[in-house]
């Protein structure tokens, strides 16, 4: 993929399918003083919140103008319920989410955070999805398959994602893979490394932050790799493009032949939570709107900076015309 061309993308009714974790989020009221899930004991309330990367994507795509599916596992309870309502309230096809009878809505624990919170996952439907034909005719009619690894995290979603990986690598959908790789996450972490870097030939583009590249690569390692370092791991395993984020320092983006620098956009910092998957967000709107890779990769950064000055996982975002505006201004 080169930065200063537009990527081709494939005929599909969905512009953008990801697959993964619907999660509730349940966000402190305050700050930690120190980053640990053990600390968060102190913490006396939490609101509630729309939460699971793929989920957010979704929601903020629907807002931008394009047109998403998801495909993702929800529990028969009120928590299911609070995300389905969320969804079509903001305009996102259900067709492809499942509600899964034996195990509750998966909930997770997050500390507000300037910089990497902390979290608490309590998983149920979100490791539980299985495999149907309503998922082959999504992936069928997409262009761009976006996945997280909490669907490889267990069986028998991971079966089901790695299912619908390959189909769509058959069907020429671009793939994208956001590794957000924590240990705990995993039944056999050593097992999760393995099957992350046995995938990365398939992945057209991941975003992998630095952390997520320490805890694939360096993890048991006496020193860290610099940040170039670890974008070279991932290209030598297979991925066309790596866009490294390093939080208040901005992102690194390689293709194997450039490496591109940008900075961040955030000025101020509410919470985290969600930042990542603005980028994304924003990138896949310029990328599907026929911008070239770079162009693409600001437009991102600025909404991921956008997200910043906001609680929970979705904002109130601006038009795509407004972050044209803003980015170029």
């Amino acid at each position: 993929m080169e930065f200063n061309r537009v990527i081709d993308f494939k005929e599909g009714k969905h512009d953008v399918i990801t697959l993964g974790e619907l999660v509730v989020d349940f966000i402190s009221s305050g700050y930690l003083q120190k980053e640990g899930s053990r600390l968060m004991k102190d913490i006396d309330s939490f609101s509630r919140h729309f939460g699971g990367s793929p989920g957010n994507i979704a929601v903020n795509l629907r807002a931008l103008g394009l047109n998403p599916r998801i495909i993702a596992g929800v529990g028969e309870d009120f928590l299911g319920d609070y995300l389905l309502d969320f969804l079509h309230q903001r305009g996102v096809n259900l067709q492809g989410i499942t509600r899964v009878k034996k195990d509750r809505t998966s909930i997770v624990f997050v500390s507000k955070s300037m910089k990497n919170p902390s979290f608490l996952a309590l998983r149920g439907s979100d490791k539980t999805l299985t495999h149907n034909e309503i998922q082959d005719k999504i992936v069928d009619e997409g262009k761009i398959l976006h996945f997280t690894s909490w669907s490889l995290s267990h069986e028998p979603s991971r079966s089901t994602a790695l299912r619908l990986l390959e189909r769509a690598k058959e069907k020429g959908l671009k793939i994208s893979f956001d590794p957000n790789f924590r240990g705990v996450l995993w039944e056999d972490p050593e097992e999760g490394r393995r099957l992350i870097k046995r995938i990365l030939p398939l992945i057209d583009i991941i975003k992998p932050s630095y952390d997520d590249a320490y805890n694939l690569f360096g993890a048991g390692h006496e020193r860290q790799d610099s940040p170039e370092e670890y974008m070279e791991s991932f290209l030598k395993h297979g991925t066309g493009l790596v866009i490294l984020t390093l939080g208040e320092e901005g992102l690194l983006a390689g293709n194997g032949k450039k490496v591109l620098r940008l900075p961040s956009y955030g000025k101020l910092v509410v919470d985290t939570t969600g930042a990542g998957d603005a980028f994304w967000s924003g990138m896949y709107a310029s990328l599907l709107r026929g911008y070239p890779l770079e162009k693409a990769l600001r437009h991102g950064s600025y909404l991921s900076a956008y997200k910043l000055r906001y609680t929970g996982g979705i904002a109130p975002l601006p038009s795509f015309e407004d972050i044209i505006k803003k980015e170029e201004g």
